[in-house]
């Protein structure tokens, strides 16, 4: 059976530390000179802010056995005060249609990482 990587336990981004008293941001790393958020050798994104109300580009880095990362790809946007769940990811890049989880569309090897997965990421409401 796969693992389920979930970005409860692996990603909080978009505040600050004094915004977010009971979830700490996930830390930073560095991949060929590049910093991520995210878990070091098995999840990261680029660390650059995410906005809400607008179109976000990401690209998934995922380290580990490239035999094992398949199958379909799912975030789950989570809003930390009222515990909400909502998905993010946008269907299409031209317009607001989410989607809980995309085909594993997997593309070639980054920063080292096995695979990678292209993303659009749409947040209804800001990080605050």
């Amino acid at each position: 059976m796969a693992e389920v990587m979930s970005l409860n336990d692996y990603l909080s981004i978009g505040k600050s530390h004094s915004e977010k008293e009971d979830h700490p941001l996930t830390p930073t790393f560095k991949a060929e000179g590049k910093e991520l958020i995210g878990l070091e050798g098995r999840i990261g994104i680029n660390n650059s802010p995410l906005k809400h109300q607008a179109y976000n580009k990401v690209l998934w880095h995922l380290w580990g056995n490239p035999s094992e990362i398949k199958g379909k790809f799912k975030v789950i946007g989570t809003d930390l005060k009222s515990g909400k769940q909502e998905p993010v990811l946008l269907v299409n890049s031209e317009g607001k249609e989410k989607t809980w989880e995309y085909e594993g569309h997997y593309t070639q090897p980054n920063l080292r990482a096995a695979k990678t997965i292209p993303s659009a990421l749409w947040f209804d409401t800001p990080g605050k």
